[in-house]
């Protein structure tokens, strides 16, 4: 009997009943097995209490932690919505062939909402987008997270005693069941998390709803020791969730037993673009100027939402007239052909090629708007953070030429994994 070489590949033979089920079948199918309803938690604000109650965790703390007399103080994240994950779900499914995987995949990254409650330095969000690939990352529509918060300005603070603990203790904190995530080789601060995963958002634009969530004994809208005439979120924060106001909506929800006090009301949160989303149950602050607020001003100010309020940003023209202002600037905008012929030979001689708004190969037209160097033309990402640390807008030229608001077409070049990942969306597409 001849030896089979272990490196040779099987067979595949499809002859599945499953696959001969029509497409809208399968669809109801995938959504029932992998579609949660409510948001699945990764970094929940809950932790485990009895540490030797879980053998498997008991163990794998031994192997971590010197002393046996410590294992009860060690603080462990409850990971129950990743345990529905692995053990309620079908994701088995996943596994089986590669067109279910291709069908089954899109619906549970894109149907599902995916949470991070208490990932206040956003450390958690960026190892998990990192982790996932960019094309589950592309095909994600909804995210919540908590809300940008610093312990210097207390921008986000705790208001139940009970749920109070060391912000180095919860950082610190392991999760159970453990997520295979790459674990970080540098610890980045919260400015440079936030930055990357707005930047990460901005590449893909496949987002559509960003929620800020702020949980169940938690305020938002704090004031510093020392009055200020400013809110206490960074200028560079808001800014870069303006820009992604283009593609996704961001709003402020406050859920049952949270509050909001301090300069943050709906016509501020309007005025950035926010839309905001009160549950009942939560307190919001009263419609008052900001420079009527003091440092005296407590929760008693504010009033009681006893019904679902939704505060979204009014629409103006330039908004609802974006995408026809697109259409009409085709005419007037070129760029050359990066990744073709530049010049084409003719009788005449060299031609120069032009592409319009159409693209091909491996390159896509993104607008872009932004804040331009009114004398080297450079884009300025982080305007405010630069003027203030230097005192002159752009690092390039390094002198205070100011700066203009300018719109325009970029054609970038795309990556393999990314132009992979839109052709099995349009082939997926087709075939349903």
């Amino acid at each position: 009997m001849a030896r089979r070489d272990k490196f040779q590949s099987a067979r595949i033979r499809q002859n599945s009943r499953f696959l001969k089920l029509p497409g809208e079948i399968r669809t109801l199918i995938y959504r029932a097995a992998l579609v949660k309803n409510t948001p699945i938690d990764l970094w929940p604000h809950e932790f485990i209490k009895e540490n030797r109650a879980h053998p498997d965790l008991l163990e794998r703390l031994r192997k971590t932690v010197q002393d046996d007399s410590l294992i009860d103080e060690a603080l462990v994240r409850d990971q129950h919505d990743l345990d529905h994950v692995r053990k309620e779900m079908a994701t088995g499914l996943l596994a089986t062939c590669k067109q279910i995987n291709r069908e089954a995949a899109m619906l549970f990254w894109r149907e599902n909402t995916f949470r991070f409650s208490s990932d206040f330095d956003w450390r958690g969000l960026r190892r998990f987008l990192i982790s996932i690939g960019p094309e589950a990352r592309s095909r994600i529509r909804s995210l919540e997270v908590s809300p940008p918060g610093w312990t210097d300005d207390r921008t986000y603070q705790i208001i139940d005693e009970q749920q109070y603990i060391a912000l180095p203790k919860m950082f610190a904190a392991k999760n159970h069941p453990k997520m295979h995530m790459p674990k970080a080789l540098h610890v980045f601060g919260f400015i440079d998390n936030f930055r990357f995963i707005c930047e990460m958002l901005r590449s893909e634009q496949t987002l559509q709803k960003l929620n800020l969530v702020i949980m169940d004994g938690w305020q938002l809208g704090c004031f510093n020791d020392i009055y200020s005439e400013y809110p206490s979120i960074q200028t560079s924060v808001l800014l870069d969730l303006q820009s992604l106001k283009h593609f996704c909506t961001v709003s402020v929800v406050l859920e049952c037993g949270s509050a909001m006090t301090g300069p943050f009301n709906r016509e501020f949160l309007n005025q950035v673009d926010f839309t905001l989303v009160a549950h009942p149950g939560s307190r919001v602050v009263p419609e008052r100027p900001f420079k009527e607020w003091t440092q005296n001003s407590a929760l008693a100010d504010c009033r009681n939402i006893t019904e679902l309020q939704v505060w979204a940003p009014p629409l103006t023209d330039d908004i609802l007239l974006e995408g026809i202002n697109i259409f009409d600037m085709t005419d007037g905008i070129a760029s050359p052909a990066c990744g073709g012929k530049v010049h084409k030979p003719t009788y005449y001689g060299r031609k120069k090629l032009e592409r319009r708004l159409k693209g091909f190969g491996g390159c896509r037209f993104v607008e872009r708007r932004g804040d331009y160097c009114n004398d080297c033309n450079q884009h300025l990402p982080n305007l405010w953070d630069t003027y203030f640390k230097h005192e002159y807008w752009c690092t390039h030229c390094k002198i205070p030429a100011g700066y203009t608001w300018k719109e325009g077409i970029e054609v970038r070049k795309v990556d393999r994994e990314r132009r992979v990942a839109q052709r099995a969306e349009e082939e997926d597409g087709n075939t349903w």
